[in-house]
Order: structure tokens, then sequence, then C-alpha cells
């Protein structure tokens, strides 16, 4: 209460970004004098850690295929190249709604509604570290809710997330950077502002599982190795309608998805 409601877009000269563009503009001079050291060209152990220099090293275009079309606008929603909702746009609780329930994906070629076999599917993840290179922008890993309760909408490391996929048609056929996805939200988000059981009863989700091929890694899968079977058991509860303990009314954090995975030790 009394929170003042941000904008539905993010403007160029909010301080966020600028911080941001400022950490992207000193990264990239590291990258710069790194290459200059030679440590991109020759990476030994003894010269930088072995998971930062697999991370410098790693060509994403090497084993993903490009994103050739840019996805058709529908409704509110315009997509950017990489096949992103517009960069820097947020949308309201009820526009992102529409998004989830009402996806031209839900739509199978024989005209048949259904979410749950459709082309639209959310992963339950943990923001993975040391992966900001792999966004197309430096504004694509936002919670895409205009009133999402972080300040500026950050995603922080390890924190958890529902990443938004869309698989069109003419990308099935295709092995699409995971990091070119649609959007990205809290979970903490989607549970506090839509009815997260009913959600998981009708749409396509699950916990982050994906293999993706070598020598990329999945770093957004959860850990413990057990949260994926906590969110698996609390969505095939929900399916069967038979979710116990799940916080009422405001909502409160105690009970809640996001509160299972992080009381899971």
């Amino acid at each position: 209460h009394g929170r003042k409601r941000r904008a539905a877009s993010l403007d160029s000269d909010d301080e966020s970004v600028d911080f941001v563009e400022k950490r992207r503009r000193l990264d990239d001079a590291i990258d710069k004098a790194t290459y200059r050291l030679g440590m991109y060209k020759d990476i030994k152990p003894d010269e930088v850690h072995s998971r930062t220099a697999h991370i410098h090293k790693f060509d994403p275009t090497t084993v993903y295929d490009p994103i050739t079309k840019t996805p058709p606008k529908w409704g509110v929603f315009k997509y950017n190249p990489y096949g992103e909702l517009e960069t820097g746009r947020f949308y309201t609780t009820s526009e992102i709604a529409t998004y989830l329930y009402h996806h031209p994906l839900h739509t199978l070629p024989d005209g048949t509604y259904a979410p749950k076999h459709g082309g639209l599917r959310l992963y339950i993840q943990r923001n993975p570290a040391d992966s900001a290179r792999r966004y197309p922008s430096t504004r694509s890993n936002r919670c895409r809710f205009a009133d999402c309760f972080a300040t500026h909408n950050l995603i922080n490391q390890g924190h958890l997330r529902v990443c938004f996929t869309e698989n069109h048609p003419w990308n099935r056929k295709k092995t699409i950077d995971p990091f070119n996805c649609a959007g990205y939200v809290h979970l903490n988000c989607l549970e506090r502002l839509l009815d997260f059981p009913q959600l998981c009863a009708n749409l396509a989700i699950g916990p982050e599982d994906r293999n993706l091929p070598a020598p990329d890694r999945n770093r957004a899968i959860m850990a413990p190795r057990s949260s994926n079977d906590i969110a698996e058991q609390f969505i095939k509860a929900c399916e069967e309608g038979v979710l116990e303990k799940y916080p009422k009314g405001a909502r409160p954090h105690k009970g809640s998805l996001t509160w299972r995975l992080l009381t899971d030790k």
C-alpha cells in the first residue's frame, strides 16, 4: 500500500539502466583488455579461472541456429528480432494474463485450443550467474510485470524466475539459444499477482530440465535437484485439484511454491 506504481515502460534515463549500461561498458573494457593479453586466444589454468575461461570461450553461434523470423505482433504484444517481447516494455497483470491464457500458440493446426500442448512453455528456473553476455540486451533479464515487487524489475542472480519460451512453427526444427526467449518474470510475482494454482493446472509449465547441446551447460536448472521434484509435485497437485496449504487472499509468502523451493535444503 502506498507503493508508487511504476510506468509500463523503462525510460532510457532510468538510473538502473545507466548503472547496467556502465557495468556493461566496464565488462566490455575488461574483455578487450583480456583479449589483448591473449587470454581469449590461449587460456591457461594459471591465467584465469577455468569456469570464467569456459564462459569467455563459448560462442553460442557454434551450437545454436539463428532466429530468421520475428514473431508477428498480436494484441499489445510486439517482438524484437531476437524473439523477445518488446525491449524495455512492462505489462499490467491483466496483460500478462492475456499473454499466458490467450497466446496464439495455444491453438493447434486443427483449431483446437490446447494450452498444455501448444507452443508456449513456461520454465521455472534460477537466474544463472555469469550469463550477462548471453542475453540480447542489458534489459532482457527484467521481470515483465509492471507491478513487479523488485526495485527496477531486476531479477538478481540465483533468484527464482519463470521463463516464457515460444516454440514457433518456423523454429521447431532448429536449435534455438534458450536465452532467446520471449521474457521472464519473478516466480514470486507470478504467484502473488495471478492465480498460480490455476495457471499450473491449465498451462504448460514445469521446472527447467532442458539438455543443452555441448559444450553449453544449463545453468538455469534449480539446485538442489530435489527442487525439480518439489515443483513437479506441486504442478501435479494443481492439475489434480488436490493442492493443500496454499496461501489464500493476499497470498502471503509461506506455503507458496517460492517458499517451498527456498526452504528446500
